[in-house]
């Protein structure tokens, strides 16, 4: 349920008419899957740990693929503050 409530992405795969949505299990594709389960994590904690520059700007891409709208804002936010 929270993740078809942070995002559009989750809402259309698991809530539509996907096969996905009729499965007891999802396999989650991304061009960043080093980050998807921090991604997910923080759905829960609102909070992830980001290790440097390089890797809020892939932690930022992957919100963005999956439209995690918070996880972007946090992202966004360590940037701001690294400069």
């Amino acid at each position: 349920l929270a993740l078809v409530e942070s995002s559009p992405y989750f809402e259309a795969l698991l809530a539509g008419a996907f096969a996905e949505g009729k499965s007891s299990s999802v396999v989650v594709r991304s061009e960043f899957p080093e980050h998807v389960e921090r991604a997910l994590h923080f759905l829960y904690v609102q909070f992830v740990e980001i290790l440097n520059m390089s890797d809020a700007i892939e932690m930022l891409a992957c919100a963005l693929e999956m439209q995690l709208h918070s996880l972007a804002l946090f992202c966004g936010q360590y940037l701001m503050e690294c400069e």
